[in-house]
């Protein structure tokens, strides 16, 4: 039988381990000039009790190249994009997610984020402006939302929220500094956070994956 229309194309795989009722998921949001199939590599090193979602960001930049919004390098260092290209994806996110609740019939309250380099600034975003649809998310390698702080949700509804936010003390494309003001900004917010620098660059090390399950699995044990 053929699939409903999707907001985002994507992959998915079900539960190793499923367990009863609903399954709790991750939806994984790949980073800038990637695709879906990137961060299922990451598979090995999920909990098998989630259900795992890969969303294909919706701008098209070549051959299985894509992103969440285009963005421009300035000489400064800093960077340049489009906020009403990121809001549109954006929607586009959150629409998906009600989508795959529906469809794979799964526990919209046990929904987990899990984003690198641009997918990590969306799972935030998502986080900070509709934190009713995200149980907590995982940011790698990733920068502040800036639009999103501006239009963020009540302290209220972010309380005790989990953020993992880990990055690459020798990143070339993000550097350090930038996933220092995201824990500054995140510290300053009533979430529960854990934050932790690796040896590595612009990428996901073994060891950063190994800190992701670990802190997926003890975020599901916590809402069992």
């Amino acid at each position: 039988m053929p699939q409903p229309p999707f907001s985002l194309t994507h992959v998915s795989r079900p539960p190793l381990q499923p367990g009863e009722g609903k399954a709790p998921s991750a939806l994984l949001l790949h980073g800038f000039g990637s695709n879906e199939e990137d961060l299922m590599g990451l598979a090995p090193f999920m909990d098998p009790r989630l259900h795992l979602l890969s969303a294909r960001a919706p701008v098209a930049m070549g051959a299985r190249m894509y992103g969440w919004y285009m963005i421009q390098m300035l000489s400064s260092g800093e960077f340049h994009f489009s906020e009403e290209e990121a809001r549109h994806s954006l929607r586009l996110i959150h629409a998906f997610i009600d989508e795959a609740m529906a469809h794979y019939d799964l526990d919209p309250t046990r929904l987990f984020l899990v984003g690198f380099s641009q997918g990590a600034i969306q799972s935030s975003a998502t986080l900070l402006m509709a934190p009713e649809k995200v149980a907590g998310i995982a940011a790698m390698s990733g920068r502040w939302p800036e639009p999103a702080e501006r239009e963020r949700a009540p302290d209220a509804q972010l309380v005790a929220k989990p953020v993992l936010v880990v990055h690459g003390l020798y990143d070339d494309v993000i550097p350090i500094r930038y996933a220092h003001t995201v824990k500054e900004k995140f510290e300053a917010l009533p979430v529960t956070f854990t934050y932790q620098e690796f040896p590595m660059g612009h990428t996901v090390s073994l060891e950063s994956a190994t800190l992701l399950n670990q802190w997926l699995a003890a975020r599901l044990d916590e809402l069992e």
